[in-house]
């Protein structure tokens, strides 16, 4: 009975006058609702307390740790699989010492492949050289008398064969020699002719020595042999080299402060992009540390050789220790290493101050630490001196002073 007689509100019959204040109403209770439901979030305190500048004027600079004589970065001659490494972390090498190695099969392979041809390229050396030596020996001792001999031999027989047909042809009864006997004994005498032409021009041929085109022929090829040998080996050097440098070893005594490479993954060259680069181990002496400060472009100018220096360990402002000046690089870079800092700036340059320092006693210091350090301003300072001072005001002087019989009659 109530639903029934319950009309939907008819809000064109309320005047317009009447809505404006409910509207505002509604936002009023809209605004109390959410600020009634925000939660005040209580204010918190800086993750580190930064520390205070130890000088009264000072020039602040992020600074990181380094070994004195910088971290070297160990790569490999080339690419290649890592099969051993030698080393750990932390661990004190001397130079030479072996610290990791590159698989080396290919190589190996290759050095045997090179190896064989090489004694092929050397059997046709020693083939080539026989003969070239056979023909620069030519003639021999021994080959002169038998050839000799073969001449008088040859020419002894021309003669009888000479003498017998002469003696035919002088019988005087031709019914008792017949004409066929007369004309092979004729035969006999010119075969016999040419066989002591023959050896003789043997002879002459053998004391004459080798023929020069057959000489210069066999040179060339004595040098041809000589020359595949030659490149073989050198291929062969080459090799051995490479599989040399397939164990690299640390160039100068210092600790092992960061491994990068895995038995198993091949390892490449190390890219030249400057000191991002990661190499496949970082070593350094640790024996020795400085700090390698940046100081802003714009800070620069303030910076002198020899200024004081104090450095604080980021996250601690109460661990810190003094710094000594060793030099300025005087090439500003472009900054690489950045705080977090809103008013920092990839595209700074800084101007890098290295100080050296004794390793404090009661805390550690690690290369590659982050450190904030505050160079003293005033380190070079004049003292105060009772004399007047240089520099001086100089008093302009007034209009009246500048023009003559300003403000008096004309």
């Amino acid at each position: 009975m109530f639903k029934k007689n319950l009309k939907p509100l008819n809000w064109k019959l309320i005047p317009f006058s009447k809505t404006i204040p409910i509207a505002i109403l509604g936002v009023l209770i809209m605004l109390y609702y959410v600020n009634t439901q925000v939660i005040a979030e209580p204010e918190r305190e800086p993750t580190r307390t930064p520390a205070a500048a130890p000088y009264g004027n000072a020039v602040t600079g992020a600074g990181i740790i380094e070994p004195v004589d910088e971290a070297v970065k160990v790569a490999p001659f080339y690419s290649g699989k890592v099969v051993a490494i030698y080393v750990k972390e932390d661990q004190a090498v001397k130079k030479g010492q072996a610290l990791f190695k590159l698989d080396t099969s290919i190589l190996d392979a290759q050095r045997r492949r090179l190896l064989a041809d090489a004694s092929a390229s050397k059997s046709r050396l020693g083939a080539a050289q026989a003969r070239l030596h056979r023909l620069g020996a030519e003639p021999r001792d021994v080959m002169i008398p038998p050839l000799k001999a073969k001449v008088a031999s040859l020419q002894a027989n021309l003669n009888k064969e000479k003498d017998k047909l002469k003696r035919l042809e002088s019988v005087a009864d031709s019914r008792a020699i017949s004409e066929q006997e007369l004309t092979q004994q004729r035969l006999a005498v010119d075969v016999a002719t040419a066989q002591v032409a023959e050896a003789d021009a043997t002879l002459k041929a053998t004391l004459a020595g080798a023929w020069q085109p057959e000489l210069d022929e066999a040179k060339a090829l004595a040098q041809e042999a000589s020359a595949s040998v030659n490149s073989v080996l050198a291929q062969v050097k080459e090799l051995d080299v490479q599989l040399a440098q397939a164990v690299v070893k640390a160039p100068k005594d210092g600790t092992v402060l960061q491994i990068n490479i895995r038995v198993g993954e091949t390892v490449q060259l190390m890219q030249m992009s400057g000191k991002s680069s990661e190499p496949a181990i970082l070593m350094g002496n640790v024996n020795a540390l400085q700090v390698r400060v940046d100081i802003d472009e714009v800070l620069a100018p303030q910076v002198q050789a020899g200024m004081h220096a104090k450095a604080f360990i980021k996250g601690n402002s109460k661990l810190s220790f003094p710094l000594n000046f060793e030099r300025i690089e005087p090439f500003m870079v472009p900054k690489v290493s950045l705080t977090g800092g809103t008013a920092e700036r990839n595209d700074v340059r800084v101007l890098q101050v290295i100080y050296r320092f004794t390793p404090p006693a009661g805390f550690s210091i690690y290369p590659g630490q982050q450190v904030d350090v505050y160079l003293d301003a005033d380190t070079f300072k004049p003292k105060s001196t009772a004399s007047e001072p240089l520099g001086t005001t100089l008093e302009l002087p007034t209009d009246a002073e500048k023009t003559p019989n300003a403000g008096g009659s004309l």
